[in-house]
């Protein structure tokens, strides 16, 4: 089971959800702002960068983007608040 670790940075509203953490990977940006971050070796998605993540989650945008996989936004953003 692979373990996923999320960290947001609040002074620069950044949402970090790391997959695969400590594997070199390099990133694509098909959508400004999102960083979608795969093994250099494999193509593995190994994690993913959302700039401005706050304010995509509250104009909906965040869910118009089609990523790799499904991650739950609402979720994340309710542990940001506890």
């Amino acid at each position: 089971m692979q373990t996923v670790e999320v960290n947001y940075d609040k002074e620069n509203d950044v949402l970090y959800i790391s997959i695969k953490s400590g594997i070199p990977s390099y990133v694509e940006e098909d959508v400004p702002g999102i960083l979608i971050r795969k093994s250099l070796d494999s193509n593995i998605l190994t994690g993913i960068t959302i700039l401005d993540f706050r304010k995509r989650l509250y104009d909906s945008s965040i869910f118009s983007i089609n990523l790799p996989v499904d991650i739950d936004f609402k979720s994340i953003n309710d542990s940001l608040i506890h």
